[in-house]
């Protein structure tokens, strides 16, 4: 039973140090932390969603991401007209105020990882950097020493 856990803790970290390898290297797709409620219940604030390349699949009820100024909007498409697209976020009652071409759209939604833009916030502070570093190093020296101890009797 631990050698199960333990596989599958493994394959785990394997799986989740490969995707993100995977957003770390290709062009097309993306991880973005969502940061307000416009997009409740489907996204919710701490959500990291995958956005991957549009490639002509943007039309009514897509989520799209695209930039307005600085930040990042993630939002349903409303509507597709003559090379404009018209967004809401599902938790407002009207559409937004402005319409945006095609060609701003950075990419639509894959899916989501709940929680996990809490974690990344977390650890870009210096107690979440410690505890990123000290507990797998404290778990990692535990379970080496719990080994020897093991051997020795």
């Amino acid at each position: 039973m631990k050698k199960a856990i333990g596989l599958l803790v493994v394959a785990l970290f394997l799986a989740f140090a490969g995707g993100a390898i995977f957003l770390a290297v290709s062009p097309d797709y993306e991880a973005q932390v969502v940061k307000g409620a416009s997009m409740k219940p489907s996204l919710n604030i701490g959500d990291v969603v995958i956005i991957g390349p549009a490639d002509g699949k943007i039309k009514p009820g897509t989520i799209v991401s695209y930039k307005l100024g600085e930040e990042f909007v993630i939002h349903r498409v409303v509507s597709v007209e003559e090379g404009m697209v018209l967004t809401k976020g599902d938790a407002n009652e009207e559409p937004d105020a402005w319409a945006l071409p095609i060609s701003n759209v950075q990419g639509v939604f894959l899916c989501k990882i709940p929680y996990l833009g809490f974690l990344s916030a977390f650890v870009r502070t210096p107690v979440g950097w410690g505890v990123l570093i000290l507990v797998p190093a404290v778990l990692l020296v535990g379970y080496f020493m719990r080994d020897m101890f093991k051997r020795s009797y």
